[in-house]
């Protein structure tokens, strides 16, 4: 799993890539990225799902938590 954030406007994307799961839960994590995010100023983040293989339940509670 990778994470990247790119800014299109005044909305921050963030990409997930690969699977979501626990074992491959990448430094820093989506609620980590989600959370740096915010802390700068910014309000509106989308979360790109399109290349994501797999989401567990970790994965899940991953993306209501953030």
């Amino acid at each position: 799993m990778t994470i990247s954030s790119t800014f299109e406007g005044d909305v921050t994307v963030i990409k997930l890539d690969g699977e979501f799961s626990r074992e491959g839960c990448p430094r820093p994590t989506l609620h980590e990225v989600a959370k740096a995010t915010l802390e700068n100023g910014t309000r509106k983040i989308l979360v790109n799902l399109e290349t994501a293989e797999y989401a567990g339940n970790f994965g899940l509670g991953e993306i209501v938590a953030s």
